[in-house]
């Protein structure tokens, strides 16, 4: 099997940011292909039954999870043709040492992500109505047709504020996300939980139980690497460079996590009397956190079946050595009959 190789072309988008896209999704077609190419293998070749039934000791490929997507067959032979692509044996990768700590390490993204939100919750509150007064003086400008609005989020939700936390501290939660997430996976975490944050106020809010997060059932769903160059555009020619081998494992495992709801409550302003409180019916009451008593404990576990991208460089890239980081969450939609479930319990 010949090593592919990637021509990627750098672009800028509207806001001048380098958008870049480090492997492309594998066609259905190419899937199949692999697929088939993984199949033929184990008829006439005994090296490469000898290699499967070895990976499948390691627990590199979960043949047992992986037969019960919709294209189990299809996933399992295309996973061993991919990896036995030489390029990942000429970078010395280790796919049962990568296998034994993905589980691990994904416990403790979720961990750290659980515990970010939670820090969340005591800011979002107070940037409610500020966006709510940007959100509504830019809806007038567009039906005056002043303005547009950017489809950038920090028009709206303002500023990643992670970013400025990961700079001032080193040590802190936010900088352990960025070593951990790639900068458009940060992005999509940050202002997904900022809007549901905001999404659920004033009624409720979930607050993540540190130290509930519990993963199973890890499986590699694809593994591919191939040698990448950059293509630029200068005056005379197009410039082709070499940027390396980069690698991108997508990993499918079950998570859940505990979540404590507390609800909240309107609690008459004390400041003001009677008469101004029917007077003003819309501003009598304030949102507030319910108390212990006026509270409903409950907890709720979640439990979804999810698959990380994990990118990395086995050879060259930016820092010229091997940094697994997670590209992005997906929904498995090879196995479109696990739905996730939510489980209720009364807290103690």
């Amino acid at each position: 099997m010949k090593p592919t190789c990637l021509l990627l072309s750098s672009f800028q988008s509207g806001n001048n940011k380098s958008v870049q896209l480090l492997l492309p999704n594998p066609s259905i077609y190419e899937t199949g292909i692999a697929a088939m190419k993984g199949a033929w293998a184990q008829v006439v070749d005994q090296d490469a039954r000898d290699s499967f039934e070895q990976l499948s000791s390691d627990g590199v490929i979960r043949e047992s999870v992986l037969q019960n997507a919709s294209n189990g067959s299809t996933l399992t032979f295309a996973l061993f043709n991919n990896l036995q692509d030489p390029i990942w044996k000429k970078h010395n990768f280790k796919a049962k040492e990568f296998v034994q700590a993905v589980g691990p390490a994904l416990e403790n993204v979720h961990e750290i992500l659980g515990k970010i939100r939670n820090e969340m919750i005591t800011t979002v509150p107070g940037e409610k109505a500020a966006i709510e007064s940007t959100l509504k003086h830019s809806i007038e400008e567009i039906l005056a047709n002043q303005v547009s609005i950017g489809h950038e989020p920090e028009t709206l939700l303002g500023k990643n504020e992670l970013h400025v936390q990961a700079k001032e501290n080193p040590n802190s939660l936010a900088a352990w996300a960025t070593k951990i997430l790639t900068p458009a996976c940060l992005e999509a975490f940050y202002y997904t939980s900022k809007f549901d944050l905001l999404s659920a106020l004033p009624k409720s809010h979930k607050v993540f139980e540190e130290g509930s997060c519990n993963i199973s059932e890890v499986a590699i769903l694809n593994a591919r690497a191939m040698a990448v160059t950059d293509k630029t555009s200068s005056e005379s020619a197009p410039v082709i460079k070499q940027r390396g081998v980069a690698a991108q494992i997508d990993v499918l495992y079950e998570v859940s996590h505990t979540f404590n709801e507390t609800n909240m409550i309107l609690h008459d302003d004390p400041n003001k009397d009677a008469s101004e409180s029917c007077s003003d019916p819309e501003n009598k009451s304030s949102p507030e956190l319910a108390s212990e008593e006026e509270s409903v404990p409950e907890s709720l576990i979640h439990t979804n079946l999810t698959v990380a991208v994990f990118e990395g460089w086995l050879h060259g890239g930016p820092d010229n050595i091997l940094k697994w980081r997670i590209a992005g969450f997906r929904q498995p939609f090879e196995f479109p009959f696990s739905p996730p479930t939510i489980n209720r319990k009364a807290r103690v």
